[in-house]
């Protein structure tokens, strides 16, 4: 399991830590994030949906944190 914990980051950089995670773990079928309950919250669905490489998010139960998947890659 692959885990980034940007809770506490600025904005911007959380922004640059998840691209650079998201880049990193392309061999994975999902990935999870921790975001907070704040800001970074607010914007990381968008994060996900404009990044060509993910498929969905999902607000997992704790309400802190999201499971991302992967869109499946064609060999």
């Amino acid at each position: 399991m692959a885990l980034l914990d940007l809770h506490g980051y600025y904005i911007q950089d959380a922004w640059k830590e998840f691209k650079k995670f998201v880049d990193e773990c392309d061999e994975m079928k999902y990935i999870t994030v921790i975001t907070g309950k704040g800001k970074i919250q607010e914007e990381f669905e968008h994060w996900v949906e404009v990044n060509p490489m993910l498929k969905s998010c999902e607000l997992l139960p704790t309400g802190g944190a999201y499971k991302v998947n992967y869109k499946r890659r064609i060999k």
